[in-house]
């Protein structure tokens, strides 16, 4: 971080920190939204080149957003994180709100398996779209190979996963992930 830059303000003050105080709050309320803690928004942003998020009349870049997000996250694990800042936006918030958007960046193409432990902590209504969600996330051939039926029960829906993993895989790791 440049000298004399606002993070570096951050970092070394307090008082800084303190009176921008509404504007962290107002973070932490963004961050508390159930939005950020669903799958599908997951996938949604994973499949995005070039999203934006909307709230109210504003709107960021998601390009942006994520650079703000990787920031804070290597900021609240710097040794001297001012407790103004870790009082208000706590480890658990980061984790469900920076993993998501930031992992979405990086997990297209991925093995059914790094999506499933990417997204273990995200809601879903429907335990089938533990699969189903990250479908067009995942390595295209498998993906191919896994087709979104819900007549079909959850356990089948995991053990068609389960084998689709072994095949293009050769390991069970995949069963792990089964909640059944």
């Amino acid at each position: 971080t440049k000298r004399g830059s606002f993070p570096t303000r951050l970092q070394a003050n307090e008082r800084a920190v303190r009176s921008i105080l509404k504007n962290w709050i107002a973070i932490r309320n963004l961050f508390q939204a159930a939005w950020f803690t669903r799958l599908w928004t997951f996938r949604e942003i994973g499949n995005s080149r070039d999203g934006i998020f909307v709230l109210g009349n504003q709107t960021i870049k998601l390009e942006i957003f994520r650079a703000a997000l990787t920031w804070l996250s290597r900021r609240f694990d710097a040794p001297g994180t001012p407790s103004a800042i870790g009082s208000i936006i706590d480890h658990n918030l980061r984790e469900n709100v920076a993993r998501p958007v930031l992992n979405g960046a990086v997990a297209r193409g991925s093995s059914l398996l790094r999506l499933c432990n990417i997204t273990n902590q995200l809601k879903c209504e429907d335990p089938r779209d533990r699969i189903y969600a990250i479908l067009s996330l995942m390595e295209p051939n498998q993906a191919a190979s896994i087709r979104p039926n819900y007549g079909k029960t959850v356990e089948n829906v995991c053990l068609e996963a389960v084998l689709s993993d072994f095949k293009f895989a050769k390991s069970l790791r995949m069963l792990r992930s089964c909640d059944f």
